[in-house]
């Protein structure tokens, strides 16, 4: 299976991405939900609309997401952090990994990490930045997550040769093209794996984010 750990689509392969305010918690798909950065509004109604599909141990809802941090679009950024330090809190005492929006915000996700400690893993997702910060963020036991985007950049490219497979996800995110399949296919020989290789270490790094 080329699994797909953040999509806007339904696929039996993916994990869709479900926006608290935005969108409808899906039947037998299995899903992320949580409060993006871009559609924060009231919220405690969001925050007690998340806690409460949370507390109702959906087999099929495996991580607390997209949430996170954006300076360039969304509300203002001190409203940001708080609601995402809320859905951390929320992670934690859920046993829920976090798929983190993460724009430009990199020192103060870090330094989040650093103040709330948590035993959640955390995923970044459309990691499109290079490999200084892509080891700065695995040193802190964070999973790293490309798009569609490797395929055209040097960056990137360099960025998921220089961090361990263990630590290595792959997404569509909104995109309709390139297929998941053609992304592991790429990446698999990029990273000179066989796709099979590269399809089995994913699958296997799902399992230990979710336990």
């Amino acid at each position: 299976m080329c699994l797909d750990i953040h999509s806007h689509r339904v696929n039996a392969n993916a994990i869709l991405n479900v926006i608290v305010g935005e969108e409808s918690c899906p039947n037998n798909q299995k899903y992320s939900l949580g409060i993006h950065p871009w559609f924060i509004s009231a919220i405690e109604t969001q925050l007690d609309f998340l806690e409460t599909q949370l507390k109702l141990n959906d087999k099929n809802l495996l991580l607390i997401g997209e949430c996170g941090l954006d300076k360039i679009k969304g509300a203002d950024f001190e409203i940001q952090k708080e609601v995402f330090i809320q859905q951390i809190r929320l992670s934690e005492k859920y046993k829920k990994p976090l798929i983190i929006h993460c724009v430009k915000a990199y020192n103060e996700l870090l330094e989040i990490h650093k103040k709330e400690k948590p035993y959640q893993p955390w995923v970044i997702h459309g990691f499109n930045k290079n490999s200084k910060l892509a080891q700065q963020l695995i040193a802190s036991g964070i999973y790293l997550s490309f798009g569609v985007s490797i395929l055209k950049s040097i960056k990137q490219q360099e960025a998921i040769k220089n961090i361990p497979i263990s630590k290595l996800f792959l997404e569509t995110d909104n995109k309709t093209s390139p297929r998941i399949e053609e992304l592991y296919t790429f990446v698999s020989n990029l990273l000179q794996l066989t796709k099979a290789e590269l399809q089995t270490q994913t699958e296997l790094n799902l399992w230990r984010l979710i336990g």
